[in-house]
């Protein structure tokens, strides 16, 4: 049985992995894998299926982490910005 092990904070989606269970499992049930409490996220036909769709929710979580620290650092939230234009030229000049 191939699934697809989630660990989930406050924050949504940290990691994920894959494991071949010799068991059979529920989603929702929760597993220790290497020492870490996970839950099933999915489950699949084959490996490749499962880390498809692994592969797709963290795309999905990283553009919600994303979105969430350029609200919190924009220029309009922050008046003249942690990130504005000026810096991001020098800091962009020294690293060439």
């Amino acid at each position: 049985m191939h699934i697809l092990l989630v660990k989930l904070t406050e924050n949504g989606l940290e990691s994920y992995q894959y494991v071949n269970s010799k068991f059979q499992r529920e989603l929702g049930e929760t597993m220790r894998f290497e020492g870490i409490t996970m839950k099933v996220g999915a489950i699949a036909e084959t490996k490749e299926a499962v880390l498809e769709y692994g592969a797709k929710i963290m795309r999905k979580q990283n553009k919600i982490n994303k979105a969430k620290f350029e609200k919190t650092y924009s220029i309009e939230s922050t008046g003249n910005g942690l990130f504005n234009n000026d810096f991001m030229n020098e800091l962009l000049n020294d690293i060439k």
